[in-house]
């Protein structure tokens, strides 16, 4: 698709409805593709790190297999991340090991692992909130309680990566994750600036148009509609951008009519 200035696209109803409609659709699965790209990614990295260490035995990434063949989320579980005893059993003693092996390879991994798995876990506990019809106020009060708890972990343990391993590969992704985290608290403009450092790091095309399409949503956000604009633009220069170019149209098509609104 070539470039097209701000000012060329139409805003008919018609173009309007099958916009929305685009967005209804997708709209759900923007943070689970994110998720699902993350895990992977990390997994990569892990075999990357194992493969290119030492021959030896090492404990700590024992402990780590330990952790995640006992403890983590498997098959339909991994997709709702339900916060069971196990799932904290989970954080709990990822957020040790990173705590022991600080600033070691292992540490790495382990952050990446306990960032994503906080994050999954506080949207899992916002969208049961979210779909329990009659929920006891009390009830939901606790849910958000823990789920705010969760994102904050996970933005710590996101953050904690970036400063401890600033030129490590999976850096990148770190950001992401932060920014994602920072965007569930309601602190946009960290949030923003995450997903810009994500962008600007990724070498890979679908999530360095992810991360563009999360920073103009946090841009919009604070009120910062031209950043937010070029945000959505940037998405555009990846030719590879799938699903997010459609994203990234329509918020574009939802400023351009904001601003022709008297």
């Amino acid at each position: 698709m070539g470039k097209r200035k701000h000012s060329e696209i139409k805003h008919a109803d018609k173009v309007h409805e099958a916009l929305t409609a685009i967005w209804t659709k997708l709209d759900p699965y923007v943070w689970p593709g994110a998720i699902g790209m993350g895990i992977l990614l990390v997994l990569i990295g892990l075999l990357f790190l194992i493969g290119t260490g030492s021959s030896g035995p090492d404990k700590a990434w024992a402990d780590l297999f330990e952790i995640r063949d006992t403890y983590m989320p498997r098959g339909e579980e991994a997709s709702v991340l339900e916060f069971d005893k196990n799932a904290q059993t989970y954080v709990d003693k990822l957020a040790a090991l990173c705590d022991r092996q600080r600033s070691r390879p292992v540490a790495a991994i382990a952050l990446l692992d306990l960032a994503q798995a906080c994050s999954g876990l506080g949207g899992g506990l916002r969208e049961r909130t979210a779909v329990t019809p009659g929920m006891a106020r009390e009830d939901m009060e606790k849910n958000e309680s823990a789920a705010h708890t969760l994102f904050v972990n996970s933005a710590k343990a996101a953050e904690r990566f970036i400063a401890d391993f600033p030129r490590h590969t999976l850096l990148p992704l770190a950001y992401y994750e932060a920014g994602k985290a920072r965007y569930e608290l309601g602190e946009y403009a960290p949030a923003a600036e995450h997903f810009d450092q994500a962008r600007a790091r990724f070498a890979i095309a679908f999530p360095k148009a992810l991360a563009a399409y999360h920073a103009g949503r946090s841009y919009e956000r604070t009120g910062h509609i031209e950043k937010a604009r070029h945000a959505y633009e940037a998405v555009r220069e990846e030719k590879l951008a799938g699903w997010c170019l459609d994203l990234a149209e329509f918020r574009l098509a939802q400023l351009g009519a904001a601003a022709q609104s008297p």
